[in-house]
């Protein structure tokens, strides 16, 4: 997760390359932070996902059950697991923004498949 934006990145956007572009891309303020920033940062968007409202927590643990149901059902069909992140999150963020709005479709964006 960008420590930044909170944005949830996908398995291939964690490699070192796909980071700095996100960075230049998205955060080009932060591009003079030292290691220090991000380490805090990061502490920080720790502290505010498990705060004591428990309301984060509650939201990150709705997720983590949503991504485990479609590693189910793909394993169920003996499908390639890359397939949640190639095929069934697009589908499913282009579903919920035309039936319920962008706003709720970038809910989704929480679930890391």
């Amino acid at each position: 997760q960008c420590v930044a934006c909170h944005k949830v990145l996908t398995n291939e956007s964690l490699k070192p390359s796909k980071l700095s572009a996100h960075l230049q891309k998205c955060h080009p303020n932060l591009q003079n932070k030292d290691q220090a920033y991000f380490q805090r940062q990061a502490v920080a968007l720790k502290n505010i996902q498990f705060g004591s409202s428990g309301i984060q927590a509650q939201k990150l643990q709705a997720a983590v059950e949503a991504s485990y149901c479609v590693a189910y059902k793909i394993a169920e069909q003996q499908k390639c697991h890359t397939i949640a992140e190639n095929l069934i999150m697009p589908c499913a963020y282009e579903m919920v923004s035309k039936v319920c709005g962008e706003d709720q479709a970038k809910k989704l964006s929480v679930i890391s498949l």
